[in-house]
């Protein structure tokens, strides 16, 4: 698929630019689901620390792969962990990761977490990333 049919999907999945930076990435012959009238609203970040050990919001990234297609949605998330994504209705798996460094642009990364969507759906989703002790 060619850079602006990618993009032009991408739009017409309504799935960029509203959690800073977002791409998709797609195998040749994949198109984007149509129809973007679902939506995910969620925190990333990492549980435990001190007591009381509560969720702390951080950066990162957040891998989205669109189950049934070779597509994957990749969101930076700002340190305010807050990310929003609109999506067609369907089952999704989301994968959180941690701040990058210098040699990794991606940190550690949580377990998997798949979500079904419904049509007119929105769904609230806490991605962890790491148990800190």
């Amino acid at each position: 698929m060619s850079p602006r049919r990618l993009v032009a999907a991408a739009l017409a999945a309504g799935t960029l630019g509203l959690a800073g930076l977002t791409c998709l990435t797609a195998a040749p012959a994949a198109a984007a689901p149509s129809g973007a009238n679902a939506t995910i609203i969620g925190k990333l970040g990492y549980e435990g620390g001190a007591f009381p050990g509560r969720f702390k919001p951080t950066a990162g990234t957040v891998f989205t792969q669109f189950d049934g297609q070779p597509l994957e949605l990749t969101t930076a998330v700002g340190p305010t962990g807050t990310f929003k994504l609109h999506l067609s209705p369907g089952t999704y798996t989301l994968t959180g990761c941690g701040p990058g460094t210098s040699t990794s642009p991606v940190g550690r990364c949580g377990q998997p977490v798949t979500v079904t969507l419904a049509a007119h759906e929105k769904d609230h989703l806490k991605l962890v990333w790491l148990m800190a002790p």
